[in-house]
């Protein structure tokens, strides 16, 4: 194709209009290298900038997390977080490391980032593997999971509960309520390649453990998510019978007595929802 261009060139134009030809090729080269010599250039800040997008986009850390949060706070928790991380970077006893560890898990628990503190509280477990400690991990991050708002810091958070739930499982196996934080977990984030396995866990639960209020609390409560009203009145009355000390059912019976339409039960129900709520 080229061979061809040339050959028609020769045949059609001038000497002169060679070099017109040559003039305008050279300006477009010359063009093209101006803007990538630009792009290449930009301000750091920018590039900095696109840089740390990109590396959220492909694998969320906690230092990446920390990155965007810290442009939030205020000068002052900024130098004690520094502060912080400092004697945890230059400390080798592991039990000192571990407190400082606490102390900036609960500093960003405080600030509004439980992502980043269930990441501290993770460290910890890794440092002393106990059921507790990976409870207290998986907790921490399970806050993260309602901040629906950001996807990547949700995604992040549920992936670490999971872990941490199971590495409490694996240890204390004969404690249940690990492994309802990690169905509740499964349920609000469900794993591409088995979404109903959260639903299952729970099922399963209730066999094994059948008069848990806890339990059939939840049950309850995805029961209405779901639009089954009757089965949610069925496990949310039963919840509350084994345990009347759960203000919030209420607001929950008052959804599904009126899905079912039994207004009066309806009305009661929300009579104690709102003042549960004062």
């Amino acid at each position: 194709m080229k061979e061809q261009r040339i050959s028609l060139f020769s045949t059609s134009f001038s000497s002169l209009m060679y070099k017109v030809q040559y003039l305008v090729l050279f300006l477009s080269v010359l063009l093209l290298l101006t803007m990538y010599v630009g792009c290449e250039t930009k301000a750091s800040d920018v590039k900095e900038m696109t840089k740390t997008r990109a590396l959220v986009v492909e694998n969320t850390t906690r230092e990446v997390l920390e990155i965007y949060a810290k442009k939030k706070l205020s000068s002052t928790d900024l130098l004690l977080l520094e502060n912080l991380n400092k004697d945890l970077d230059k400390n080798t006893d592991l039990n000192k490391k571990a407190e400082i560890a606490r102390k900036l898990s609960a500093k960003w628990y405080d600030l509004g980032f439980p992502a980043i503190a269930g990441a501290y509280a993770e460290m910890m477990a890794e440092w002393f593997p106990t059921p507790e400690a990976w409870s207290i991990a998986g907790t921490t991050f399970g806050q993260a999971i309602p901040q629906k708002e950001d996807a990547k810091v949700r995604e992040f958070a549920a992936a670490h509960a999971v872990t941490a739930f199971e590495n409490a499982i694996s240890l204390a196996p004969e404690d249940w309520t690990n492994k309802l934080n990690l169905a509740l977990v499964l349920t609000e984030v469900p794993p591409q390649d088995n979404p109903m396995k959260g639903v299952k866990m729970l099922l399963d639960l209730d066999k094994n453990y059948p008069d848990n209020a806890r339990i059939l609390f939840h049950l309850g409560r995805l029961a209405i998510q779901t639009g089954q009203f009757e089965k949610a009145v069925v496990r949310l009355e039963k919840s509350l019978k084994l345990d009347n000390n759960q203000p919030q059912i209420y607001c929950l019976l008052e959804r599904a007595y009126r899905e079912t339409s039994v207004s009066d039960l309806a009305d009661q129900a929300a009579e104690k929802c709102r003042n549960s709520i004062k």
